[in-house]
């Protein structure tokens, strides 16, 4: 007899290996906040030092970063999962899932932007936090990626869910164009406030802006058929691992004798 196979990634509500998954992933949801926390912290006594008059209109800029969006969002989620894995139910669930596979590609593709085009540019004398910087670009995609891969989930995920992949990207590029040219950059001194200098259609014009922008969706798009395409190989290899455990059978008592069909016990012998 063949048994059939189990749902990947079904925890027992309050297992041992439930319970170490929920702590380790609110303790890498909170190390993924305290990092954006410890960069703010340093950016606004940066910008305090350098005597910027609207704080609050810098400390919107902050929070409008990809990186930093990005982050606090993976880090919340990191940390809702967490919760629901000790709660026992809504882990592998659809909505869950689909937010999960809406981060996962924007915070990798976050992690090879930076450490491609970015790291080696100048930035300002304490204006950085360098272990925040750290777990916002290098730490927080490879937890993301492994919570991914590892943690709990739900089978049978079709392609089609890759689309979601393009929402968080999509959605933040609408929002940045369309603030960009309202609010002012004090820094640098422009009337106009781009978060990456290669999205500044005013350096060159925005021919090479949105090629690179087309670019970068596609990479997204990319990621997340990937993500869907681990899950789903893995799904197969766990069908075809279950597939060769053979169960052997309960071992069965033999049964009574009984008369057989159809023929009358035989009458004693009352002679005498």
């Amino acid at each position: 007899m063949t048994a059939l196979p189990t749902s990947q990634g079904q925890d027992v509500p309050g297992s041992r290996r439930a319970r170490l998954l929920a702590a380790l992933r609110i303790i890498a949801g909170l190390l993924l906040v305290v990092g954006i926390a410890g960069q703010y912290r340093v950016s606004l006594a940066y910008w305090q030092r350098i005597r910027l008059h609207d704080l609050g209109l810098r400390t919107a800029d902050f929070l409008s970063a990809f990186t930093h969006e990005a982050n606090l969002a993976c880090g919340a989620l990191l940390v809702l999962g967490g919760l629901l894995l000790l709660r026992g139910s809504g882990a592998t669930s659809r909505w869950y899932t689909v937010l999960r596979l809406a981060f996962l590609p924007a915070i990798l593709i976050a992690g090879i932007v930076y450490n491609l085009l970015l790291r080696s540019a100048p930035v300002p004398p304490g204006s950085q936090l360098d272990w925040a910087n750290e777990v916002m670009h290098v730490v927080a995609p490879t937890l993301v990626l492994l919570d991914w891969l590892v943690a709990p989930r739900r089978r049978r995920l079709p392609f089609r869910t890759a689309w979601w992949a393009l929402a968080f990207p999509i959605g933040w590029l609408v929002y940045t164009f369309v603030r960009a040219p309202l609010v002012p950059d004090e820094i640098k001194g422009t009337p106009y406030y781009y978060p990456y200098g290669f999205l500044d259609p005013h350096a060159a014009g925005w021919a090479p802006v949105l090629v690179l922008v087309g670019v970068l969706t596609l990479v997204v798009l990319l990621l997340g058929v990937l993500a869907v395409g681990a899950w789903r190989l893995e799904d197969l290899v766990a069908a075809r691992r279950a597939g060769r455990v053979v169960v052997e059978p309960a071992s069965e008592e033999p049964a009574a004798s009984t008369p057989a069909a159809g023929r009358r016990p035989r009458p004693a012998d009352r002679s005498g």
